[in-house]
């Protein structure tokens, strides 16, 4: 399984560093500290950019350059060389997350590093390459974006068209998404989807007029992600392709179904739905049902994630931790009390994630004891969360 942090540095990288001090500033300082108002917490930003700066001092090159990601997420070029080192690392996932923090900055002399990195093996690097172009340069992309929706790969071109959306001016954009719609039979049938969506999310008629047209697609799971869309726009023309993948589809494709349904505000089909006799639902599709009945019954839920998280299985726990942060329910973080306070520390990371999600300064104190006592790098989630939502 892969984690979206690197394996914590050793008791020695550990002891030998100097935020050991500020750690013990933190220990000291809570209990002074009033845990329901974050406007009382001038120590803990103070101490959190404190962890931070002295971060990209420590010899361990991982924890400067988590330091350096979470200071472009707060907006700050501090770090800089660190990201640099990211880029030219051997692991593709250390490329990405250097190209995805760079581009945060929107630094036009970080534009080379880009347009090397759109050459790069890995899609993932492409796609945010291409999207931390479209950052920098704004309308001026919208040369390399036009290249990119001429190449191989779906993903590639996907992204193309999320940067048309959200980087360049309607009068640009439009002609070639339309362009798109014109030219389907070219693309992977995600490409002119997604284009046709933009449009009719902005009231344009070719948008919804090709998505009408795809619920005719002979392909069914086409027909059917063009219902998905259009339920989104709360139109529910493809009602009849959900109804369908619900009756004949897989949980998984149930799932999905019921979730337009939800987007349609046909509630009652849901609620009968979510409960078929002789069809058992795998442990993974419990927590997505779990999920989707917090939109009629959201008084159950918290004794339902309860039951699933006292499994302590580990895809189990993560899952439930992040379904937190997606239904944005702060008054359930009680659950994760035991992981706050000792851990571990894979779970930790994942309730950040789930804090930030939730975006409440009302929940930073369940930051706090993490921030006292935890490893290196999970400190270093924490304290960009806390400051992110706090400043």
């Amino acid at each position: 399984m892969r984690r979206w942090f690197n394996p914590v540095p050793t008791h020695k990288e550990e002891s030998e560093s100097s935020l050991f001090l500020f750690t013990t500033l933190f220990y000291h300082t809570l209990s002074y500290i009033n845990p329901m108002n974050i406007y009382d917490y001038p120590t803990m930003i103070q101490s959190s950019i404190q962890l931070l700066e002295e971060g990209l001092k420590n010899t361990a090159w991982p924890i400067r350059f988590a330091c350096a990601e979470a200071w472009s997420d707060l907006n700050k070029n501090h770090g800089l060389q660190e990201l640099l080192e990211g880029f030219k690392h051997n692991d593709a996932s250390v490329r990405d997350r250097a190209i995805q923090a760079m581009g945060k900055l929107k630094d036009k002399n970080l534009l080379p590093h880009f347009q090397k990195a759109l050459e790069d093996q890995d899609l993932l690097v492409q796609v945010h390459a291409l999207e931390a172009i479209a950052m920098v340069l704004s309308e001026k992309s919208l040369h390399q974006i036009q290249n990119s929706l001429k190449g191989k790969h779906s993903l590639v071109q996907e992204c193309a068209v999320r940067c048309l959306e959200n980087f360049i001016p309607k009068e640009l954009a439009y002609p070639l998404l339309k362009q798109i719609l014109e030219q389907n039979e070219a693309y992977y049938y995600t490409v002119p989807l997604s284009a046709a969506y933009f449009l009719a999310k902005n009231g344009e008629k070719a948008g919804k007029d090709f998505l009408y047209k795809m619920l005719e697609n002979q392909d069914s799971w086409i027909a059917f992600t063009s219902a998905q869309k259009l339920a989104k726009l709360k139109d529910a023309t493809g009602i009849d392709c959900i109804k369908q993948m619900l009756q004949w589809g897989s949980w998984k494709h149930k799932i999905l179904a019921l979730s337009s349904l939800i987007d349609l505000g046909e509630k009652k089909d849901v609620a009968t739905q979510l409960y078929c006799p002789g069809e058992v639902p795998d442990k993974a599709t419990r927590l997505e049902i779990i999920r989707l009945l917090d939109n009629f019954a959201p008084e159950n839920t918290g004794k339902l994630l309860e039951e699933a998280f006292s499994t302590k299985e580990e895809e189990t726990c993560i899952r439930v931790l992040e379904l937190l942060g997606e239904i944005k329910r702060p008054d359930l973080l009680y659950i994760a009390d035991d992981v706050i306070q000792k851990g571990p520390e894979y779970l930790r990371a994942t309730l950040i994630k789930s804090i930030e999600k939730i975006n409440n300064r009302n929940v930073l104190p369940y930051l706090f004891p993490i921030l006292t006592k935890a490893h290196w790098l999970v400190r270093i989630q924490a304290a960009r969360v806390l400051l992110k939502l706090a400043l």
